[in-house]
């Protein structure tokens, strides 16, 4: 198995551990000085690597489409006009998402995307390892995130 899905699942691993020990009182706290609330990170970790990965490899969405509507960039839980997934259903879906992306990617790392995906001034992801490399880095960012909001919360 390719180094970058071992770092995938450590990371995955990471993200599910931390999203079960979520008190559900807190999943939609949003604190000042946040954007976002828990539950939107743990959902947007999903929509990142459907949209950066899946769909920009032109590969068949497998994830329900409320969870691109809910928790895509700049979306916010403020806005929402449907209810969210619970924090099962999102543990269950990043549980499987993690697998899937190893099942459908582990021999077409290399690939290229449809279309080269600029992500700030000349850095590009062009290909599904980028991509990945990306999405992992991205997870480890909410997680960042997802660690100064579980602080603020629980702290009240």
């Amino acid at each position: 198995m390719d180094k970058i899905f071992e770092q995938l699942q450590f990371f995955r691993g990471f993200t599910l551990s931390n999203l079960q020990k979520l008190e559900k009182e807190h999943a939609d706290i949003q604190p000042t000085g946040f954007s976002n609330t828990l539950r939107w990170n743990y959902g947007h970790i999903l929509t990142a690597y459907e949209g950066l990965v899946f769909q920009l490899a032109g590969k068949e969405s497998k994830l329900d489409p409320k969870y691109m509507q809910l928790f895509s960039q700049g979306t916010r839980p403020s806005e929402w006009t449907t209810d969210a997934p619970s924090l099962e259903e999102i543990a269950g879906e990043l549980d499987k998402h993690g697998k899937l992306i190893v099942e459908t990617f582990q021999n077409s790392l290399d690939e290229k995307l449809l279309q080269p995906f600029v992500v700030s001034g000349e850095h590009k992801l062009e290909t599904v390892r980028d991509a990945l490399i990306f999405c992992i880095w991205h997870e480890g960012l909410h997680q960042g995130v997802i660690n100064g909001l579980t602080r603020v919360v629980t702290t009240k």
